[in-house]
């Protein structure tokens, strides 16, 4: 059997270019909770936010530190965050440990003393029948999914003072029951491909593979 050079060498391109777009794909941005108005909470960490790209849309997981549940208490609201680009009606599939609430809406805008007043969005408990404190508290962690999104309409300060807080309530010894909110201050981490501001930047080795595939596909021409 014979096989065209130009055709194997067009197909070999191929597959290198989209491992190289792929790998970029799957990248993700942790953001880090470090701040607390609640001494009893401690020095923290207090858990993280991970921004996943997949496709056209952004997977949000936030994921508290042991011992802390999600909570929602007076003017705070159970999750809130900075966004530009982002509609209401874009965020979907909101779960707690794997659970829908249906009392848990998208607000705009939302709250969370003492790091803000305004921020673009919030998860809350909206409808009747919402308890506060320890009797409406929500288990870690807590996941949504935003379509038509990507990293650089995150990692927004805007009027708040964090990119992202939730309301939180506390169960170890010292601390148990007290809540209070917990903040994000500082920019996210490139987990591989994300940037640390929210920008989306390929990785060396998808940064080599796009490179090599674009040869390949120039090669191939050339021969044909």
């Amino acid at each position: 059997m014979k096989f065209s050079v130009r055709k194997v060498s067009t197909a070999v391109a191929a597959v290198l270019l989209a491992a190289g777009m792929s790998s970029h794909a799957q990248a993700s941005v942790t953001y880090t909770f470090t701040n607390t108005a609640v001494n009893a909470f401690g020095s923290g960490p207090f858990g993280t936010v991970k921004l996943t790209q997949t496709g056209a849309n952004i997977a949000v997981s936030v994921v508290l530190a042991p011992n802390f549940n999600f909570v929602n208490t007076g003017n705070h609201s159970i999750f809130s965050f900075n966004s530009i680009g982002v509609a209401a009606s874009d965020i979907s599939n909101i779960l707690f440990n794997g659970v829908a609430d249906s009392k848990v809406t998208v607000v705009t805008p939302g709250t969370n003393p003492p790091f803000g007043q305004s921020f673009t969005f919030m998860l809350d408990c909206t409808a009747s029948g919402c308890a506060n404190g320890a009797p409406g508290q929500h288990d870690d962690p807590l996941t949504f999914t935003i379509a038509n999104a990507s990293y650089a309409d995150f990692g927004i300060v805007g009027t708040t003072n964090a990119f992202f807080a939730a309301d939180v309530i506390c169960s170890f010894t010292g601390c148990n029951g007290r809540t209070g909110a917990v903040g994000v201050v500082n920019r996210g981490v490139d987990d591989g491909g994300g940037g640390p501001s929210g920008d989306p930047l390929p990785e060396p080795v998808s940064i080599s593979l796009f490179a090599l595939g674009l040869a390949g596909l120039a090669a191939a021409r050339r021969r044909g």
